[in-house]
């Protein structure tokens, strides 16, 4: 058989073949039965409730709204609840980029939106959950962000928010170590709520509140969640929540802040998910308490009585012969400088080993034994007795006349060695303050004037 003839075969095997396939891909081709706001598809009661079907044939209407990036390939639901609640509806599992609406209304251009959603999570499906209320007609529209579409899953549930679905009725974080786990599934945002954390996006969110006794660190996690969660705490120091701090991964998918609590500070705490996402969330708080630091009493808190200058270890003047001091209360030089001439001005030297002449503060203290050799006695601060250095020669002079002619005076003065250690003690600049010194000038005293009277 001729080439040619074998091609003309092949060619109308072909094509025979494509006709008879025209059927199906002209069934395959058909939109969905929900494609018109006009037939929407009833939810069946009880809730939940799951449908799935292939929504890639679908269009759009004329006039059709086209909420949160909507673009193309709609279908419509219709749900009348039993009862009031929280309804969620999800797009989980689907093939496609979906967003989903939800309206009242009965005209195709009047139409009220509740709600609406194109991605949560991490995700390119939608979620949204609004309250409801029973026997009221909500229509719901999903359609594809894209200009194709695909296989759609959509679910239907219907719940009760958690308790502190609101601020307003926040959890009190109290006692600590607080914990609580909740499903956040029916979870919902309120009007004006802040729902962002560092750029990310918050949603199904529920509320705590926690007011330290103490001021110290806390710390706030979501450690055991099932779910993508964001953490943010927040104040009120003007009447506007002030979001201290927000964390939206701490290691994965769960959260965790830490921040420094002021006692009697109310902090509010924001749980949620991130982008919208919901699950079962644990939520715990802790705080380590500050160390209160003790005062430490300065040194001067205990004084120390060493400090005061009391001459303990002084020998007291009491070994002066005789303590009376007045003979010699006015030990005037007026004797003239003729006692010069006395051969004991040589004991005057030794007497006068008084250097300083501070050291003559006592015109006899050279005379008395050993009371001079108490330096510390000299402890009164009064350097009143130090006459002019003018005197010290004539007292010496007086002194050491008294002893030439009295024996007593000399036996006292020469003979005992004692007072040669006298007077390396007066040389101690420390005795010469004593104005107590003065009273052991009367014996010897006493002899001088009997000299002068000679």
């Amino acid at each position: 058989m001729p080439k040619r003839v074998l091609s003309y075969l092949r060619l109308a095997a072909f094509l025979v073949a494509a006709f008879a396939a025209l059927p199906v891909v002209a069934a395959r081709a058909a939109s969905p039965s929900n494609d018109s706001f006009a037939t929407p598809l009833v939810v069946a009661q009880p809730l939940p409730y799951t449908n799935t079907q292939d929504a890639s044939e679908s269009t759009l209407e004329p006039l059709e709204p086209q909420n949160c990036n909507l673009t193309s390939h709609s279908v419509w639901y219709a749900l009348t609840p039993a009862q009031d609640g929280t309804l969620k509806i999800t797009t989980s599992g689907s093939t496609y980029d979906t967003t989903v609406s939800v309206y009242t209304g009965t005209a195709l251009n009047s139409l009220s939106l509740l709600a609406c959603n194109d991605d949560t999570g991490s995700g390119v499906q939608s979620a949204v959950d609004f309250p409801v209320t029973r026997n009221t007609v909500y229509l719901i529209q999903v359609g594809s962000v894209e200009f194709t579409a695909g296989i759609l899953t959509i679910d239907f549930l219907l719940g009760n928010p958690p308790a502190n679905d609101n601020r307003a009725n926040a959890l009190t974080a109290s006692p600590l170590p607080y914990t609580n786990a909740q499903d956040t599934t029916f979870a919902s945002e309120e009007v004006g709520e802040p729902l962002v954390c560092s750029g990310v996006l918050i949603g199904r969110t529920v509320w705590y509140r926690y007011t330290p006794a103490q001021t110290g660190n806390a710390t706030i996690n979501t450690f055991g969640s099932d779910y993508d969660t964001v953490l943010a705490v927040y104040t009120i120091p003007s009447g506007v929540l002030l979001q201290l701090t927000c964390n939206d991964d701490a290691g994965g998918p769960t959260s965790e802040v830490q921040f420094l609590a002021q006692a009697g500070t109310t902090y509010w705490i924001q749980a949620g998910g991130f982008g919208g996402v919901s699950g079962n969330m644990t939520l715990s708080v802790s705080q380590a308490v500050s160390a209160t630091p003790t005062p430490t009493q300065g040194p001067t808190s205990s004084p120390t009585p060493t400090a005061t200058p009391s001459p303990t270890p002084t020998r007291t003047p009491t070994a002066t012969p005789s303590p009376t001091r007045t003979p010699t209360a006015s030990p005037t030089p007026t004797q003239s400088p003729t006692p010069t001439a006395t051969p004991t001005r040589t004991a005057t030297a030794t007497a006068t080993a008084t250097q300083t002449p501070t050291a003559t503060t006592s015109p006899t203290a050279t005379a008395t034994r050993t009371a001079t050799a108490s330096a510390t006695l000299t402890a009164s601060p009064t350097p009143t007795p130090t006459q002019s250095p003018t005197a010290t020669p004539t007292r010496t002079a007086t002194a050491t006349a008294t002893a030439t002619q009295t024996p007593t005076a000399t036996a006292t003065a020469t003979a005992s060695p004692t007072a040669t250690a006298t007077r390396t003690a007066t040389a101690s600049p420390t005795l010469i303050a004593s104005p107590t010194l003065t009273p052991t000038q009367s014996p010897t005293a006493t002899p001088t004037r009997t000299a002068t009277a000679t």
